[in-house]
């Protein structure tokens, strides 16, 4: 499955979900390697692709630091061990679905066997 080396920043569940916002990132925000997490751990994101979206570190993000995601897409390539669309956005599994018996984690996020990521839209404790 590719490269091993995910850096996500951003908190997780006890199981490797990762905690996401579909929201611009607010003055208590901050950007970690250049991805916008909340200041309860969150990673801001989108699924609109903009013209002035870049990569850094790996992801693709928008000129905020938004992760680009798309939401149970087409796996175009696999990329430090998650999937990727065509355009370069993670492959995430719909929020809040229950991880497979075969999930897996990496370095701390869970993935589904193809290499999408598990995420919720619920807030950190």
């Amino acid at each position: 499955m590719g490269s091993v080396k995910i850096m996500l920043p951003g908190a997780r569940t006890s199981s490797g979900v990762a905690y996401t916002v579909n929201s611009e990132p607010s003055a208590s925000s901050n950007l970690v390697g250049g991805v916008a997490v909340s200041a309860t751990g969150q990673i801001h994101t989108s699924s609109t692709l903009l013209s002035t979206d870049q990569f850094v570190n790996g992801f693709l993000v928008s000129a905020t630091g938004r992760l680009l995601i798309n939401i149970e897409g087409t796996i175009v390539n696999i990329y430090d061990g998650v999937a990727r669309s065509s355009a370069g956005a993670v492959i995430v599994l719909a929020p809040g679905t229950v991880p497979s018996a075969t999930a897996m984690a990496l370095n701390g996020v869970l993935l589904s066997p193809t290499g999408q990521l598990y995420v919720t839209n619920v807030s950190p404790p």
